[in-house]
């Protein structure tokens, strides 16, 4: 259970299942919303709003977000191109509410860039264990 701990936190298994399963133009979406959502709050002098915004918070947030701009794509006259456009919100997961089979927790330390105590030992052919540095 430590171990589960140790990948997701005080977060949901399905949360991050979630945000392992985003694109690089979604994460970087999300990460500019909690910039906003920080920058807003210390603004209105609420910096205890911007800590108890969590990733599902944010997964709702970018859900609100991308359902509002779908709304507004469908909502435009038929524009050359813009086929492509409803292809991408179609297959994009930050719409997407329940992904289906969640992730085991190997996967999810890979998609988060985890590596367990033992990657980071490397035993010599003949020799005592030696310690390498972490590329984090």
């Amino acid at each position: 259970m430590d171990d589960l701990y140790e990948v997701i936190g005080n977060n949901r298994i399905e949360d991050v299942s979630w945000i392992c399963s985003l694109s690089e133009s979604e994460l970087d979406l999300l990460i500019s919303l909690k910039k906003l959502v920080i920058l807003r709050a210390k603004a209105i002098g609420h910096v205890e709003l911007a800590e108890k915004f969590d990733l599902k918070m944010l997964r709702a947030i970018g859900f609100v977000v991308m359902e509002h701009f779908r709304q507004k794509v469908k909502d435009l006259p038929p524009v050359p191109g813009m086929d492509e456009t409803s292809a991408y919100l179609d297959g994009c997961n930050l719409l997407k509410s329940k992904l289906g089979d969640n992730l085991s927790i190997e996967e999810m330390k890979s998609c988060l860039g985890m590596k367990s105590e033992k990657d980071y030992f490397k035993r010599p052919q003949d020799g005592p264990k030696v310690r390498t540095q972490s590329r984090r």
